[in-house]
């Protein structure tokens, strides 16, 4: 599961080298605003030893138009993947036997112990900054907040999920409104 998940990772991390020129610490944010605008031409991955010219065709294929057409694929196909996650694990039997009624959290006890983010979620308490003291963009943006029933580690799992499905659903809109606005500025 752990590789599938980083196969996904790295088309998040070639978005950040193809804005910044490097993979961890983009450095892309600054005071004032972002270092450039988006890259319209995302890198090509190029022929080597170690490639064969249907694989670098396959790799390239959501490479030839700009970084902002590589991200809006990513948020085409992602659900889909988050579907196959899902598939593997959520109905399956040893995930939930590790999972489901592990380390109960009532709201109460989150709260008491700061929770915050997809643990405060899982507890059952629908508590989101980007919607109750929303910052940037994001009251201008539609997503729903995952909570969980249980507050147990399962809950956490599924709260998790959603956050993936719902942060696709946040940069689809992003992608709608720059591509609406882009030539304006």
């Amino acid at each position: 599961m752990l590789l599938y998940c980083f196969r996904e990772r790295e088309t998040l991390m070639d978005c950040y080298e193809a804005v910044s020129g490097a993979r961890m610490h983009a450095t892309y944010y600054r005071p004032g605003g972002v270092y450039r605008d988006l890259p319209e031409r995302m890198p090509q991955f190029q022929p080597s030893k170690y490639r064969k010219e249907k694989d670098l065709e396959r790799l390239n294929a959501d490479r030839q138009g700009s970084l902002l057409d590589y991200i809006e694929a990513f948020t085409e196909r992602f659900p889909g993947v988050v579907d196959e996650f899902e598939t593997l694990l959520t109905d399956n039997r040893i995930w939930k036997q590790r999972l489901v009624d592990v380390a109960i959290v009532s709201p109460e006890r989150a709260l008491q112990l700061g929770f915050s983010g997809p643990m405060l979620r899982g507890s059952g308490i629908q508590w989101d900054l980007r919607k109750k003291q929303p910052y940037e963009v994001y009251d201008q943006v539609e997503f729903d907040i995952p909570v969980g029933t249980n507050g147990d580690c399962y809950d956490r799992y599924l709260v998790r999920v959603e956050e993936m499905r719902q942060s696709t659903r946040i940069i689809k809109q992003c992608v709608d409104w720059l591509r609406a606005n882009r030539a304006r500025s």
